[in-house]
């Protein structure tokens, strides 16, 4: 090693010289011991959704529902009974879908004293299970149809946007018709291929409430119960932003000094 001559200091010796002497400084690195995770994300579908097992590589379900009301029913006492109606239900079914991530540790990184975490590899797995959940919330929600798994193509499960076929409505309010030539299709479930089907969108238009109120009607009529209204942050700020304005006349937001802090509640 080369000898080299250290320069001398003038004066006071300050923070600045102990920082300036080679290579590094003398001073200690001042550094939480903790790390801040800057992109956590909420995983409100699947949250909402639950969860369950399966063991296939696909995996059924069997759909069944009442008869619609019927107001021409009425016998006469003694009568023979009437025509059998009903209806059988379907059965339908998914793909799995295998997620991985790459995890690569040696055994100095995993034995080092590092900031934040006693064991590297044990935060990387941390990591990636936390990167994986946010993953199949994002599949869940995505417009992928159905593919069947086989020893060259990898499965992937049918998402969200795939099983919709009878409450889907352009902007305007207008039920999507898989007849109007380019305005787009739905999706939906294919007894025939066992898959499901991309809903092929239209051209781009501004949402309306007209839109959301039509569609909730429909899934009302169709048996569900709507209480969650999801989408993009930009569609849901113009979607508040129309309720609380003159026009909608949904609800008034008052600001009183000492009232409850609990967050104001649009009722309709």
């Amino acid at each position: 090693m080369a000898n080299e001559t250290l320069a001398p200091t003038y004066g006071n010796v300050d923070a600045f010289n102990l920082k300036s002497i080679e290579t590094g400084g003398v001073i200690h690195e001042d550094v939480m011991d903790k790390i801040f995770d800057i992109s956590r994300i909420p995983l409100p579908f699947t949250d909402m959704v639950g969860s369950t097992r399966h063991k296939n590589e696909r995996f059924d379900w069997v759909l069944d529902e009442l008869n619609p009301p019927m107001l021409n029913n009425q016998r006469v006492d003694g009568q023979d009974a009437g025509d059998l109606v009903s209806i059988t239900g379907g059965r339908v079914g998914n793909h799995s879908q295998i997620s991985d991530k790459v995890i690569a540790v040696s055994y100095r990184a995993d034995a080092s004293d590092t900031i934040g975490r006693a064991k590297e590899l044990a935060y990387r797995l941390t990591r990636a299970n936390q990167e994986i959940r946010r993953d199949v919330e994002a599949a869940a929600l995505f417009n992928q149809e159905s593919v069947a798994g086989t020893d060259a193509v990898a499965g992937v499960t049918g998402g969200l946007p795939t099983w919709l076929e009878s409450s889907v409505f352009h902007a305007d309010g207008t039920k999507l018709d898989a007849t109007d030539a380019g305005k787009g299709t739905t999706g939906g479930y294919n007894y025939t291929t066992g898959l499901t089907q991309q809903v092929t969108p239209g051209a781009a238009e501004p949402v309306s409430f007209k839109c959301i109120k039509d569609a909730i009607q429909s899934v009302y009529e169709e048996g569900g119960e709507v209480s969650v209204l999801m989408s993009t942050p930009s569609v849901i700020t113009a979607i508040s932003t129309y309720m609380f304005n003159e026009t909608a006349r949904i609800a008034t937001l008052q600001a009183d000094q000492g009232k409850s802090t609990e967050k104001a509640k649009a009722l309709a």
